[in-house]
């Protein structure tokens, strides 16, 4: 495809070490975006790629439009200089009044900016006047030059005459259907070069400040769209650590604030259920150790002998587990489990 687009805009395609090279580039760039680029990066230099795109392709058709518009203005105000010359020409030729044609050729060459020379031909390419009076009477050099425009009353050729690039403008004098000359007029092509920098450059810079325009509007969406997901992610984070209380801020009433307010309503679920289990857990706890010290007390109960030994074991249990607590760092919940198990180790060591 590559070679075929090179080939439509007449450029040699790419050889084959540097064209396996850019593709090498290419997918290597593209496997660094998929793996390690993040979400606002992909977005940005995606949105980023077809604004470039865009601009430069419509660059370049404005460039070409203005190109061709600036060309059909040269060759409009030619024809007029050009045709506007021959009514009097042809008067004057039949009149045979050679200084009203000189006075003619060297008004218009005064008068009109960009205008390099202007001559009056007859039939044969003599030259009958000429806004340089040297001119006159010699023979007009036809110059093969590159064609720009043919019409019955005009012919429009870009050539180079005394080193000068101009546009040179013939239009026949005709006369009751008899051609009696030709008039000749050259225009620079600095003035129309001038005007196609001068496009060229406001183009660039308008397609520059698009391009800034766009990079900006291109952060600031990848910034709308990634900071929901981002405290998304460190809810997630909080959520995984254990703080169960998280409570995400919704930013806005699109499809990203719904899925942040489902995940808050997701939160708000998972802290419910936990306290709910944590609380059936402690009721669990409780009736076990219940049952513990009313088996205890059953037991301590059967004689005088081993009446309050149990009591007497959980408190020196506790003892234990309270100075394992100073000096080890042992949990309270360690201390709980001693108290209600304190009767069960005693009732072991009678059983054995």
């Amino acid at each position: 495809m590559m070679k075929k687009f090179l080939h439509s805009r007449g450029q040699p395609p790419l050889a084959g070490g540097e064209q396996t090279r850019c593709e090498r580039l290419a997918s290597a760039f593209v496997r660094w975006l998929q793996r390690r680029g993040g979400i606002r990066c992909k977005l940005a230099l995606i949105t980023l790629a077809l604004i470039a795109l865009i601009t430069t392709g419509s660059s370049l058709v404005l460039t070409q439009i203005l190109d061709e518009s600036l060309l059909q203005t040269l060759v409009q105000r030619g024809r007029s200089l050009a045709i506007s010359a021959t009514t009097p020409a042809g008067y004057s030729i039949l009149s045979g009044d050679r200084l009203a044609l000189d006075n003619l050729a060297a008004k218009i060459s005064a008068s009109q900016e960009g205008v390099v020379f202007l001559a009056i031909l007859d039939t044969e390419d003599t030259v009958l006047a000429h806004s340089r009076i040297e001119s006159v009477g010699g023979q007009f050099d036809r110059l093969a030059g590159t064609e720009v425009a043919t019409k019955p009353d005009l012919a429009v050729r870009k050539v180079r005459r005394d080193g000068l690039s101009c546009f040179e403008f013939s239009s026949p004098i005709l006369f009751a259907g008899s051609r009696l000359g030709e008039v000749v007029v050259g225009i620079d092509t600095a003035a129309y070069k001038a005007a196609k920098r001068s496009a060229r450059s406001k183009i660039i810079l308008i397609s520059l400040l698009a391009l800034v325009v766009g990079l900006a509007g291109t952060l600031l969406l990848a910034t709308i769209f990634t900071t929901p997901i981002k405290r998304l992610a460190a809810g997630v984070s909080r959520i995984r650590s254990g703080d169960y209380g998280v409570e995400v801020e919704v930013s806005s009433l699109d499809e990203l604030g719904e899925l942040t307010a489902s995940f808050n309503a997701m939160a708000r679920t998972i802290r419910a259920q936990r306290e709910s289990l944590e609380g059936s857990a402690r009721e669990l706890e409780e009736s076990y150790l219940s049952t513990v010290r009313i088996l205890a007390a059953a037991l301590d109960a059967r004689d005088n002998y081993t009446l309050g030994h149990s009591a007497r074991v959980a408190t020196l249990s506790l003892r234990v587990g309270r100075r394992l607590e100073m000096d080890l760092g042992v949990h309270r919940s360690v201390l709980s489990i001693l108290k209600g198990m304190a009767a069960i180790v005693r009732y072991v060591g009678l059983k054995r």
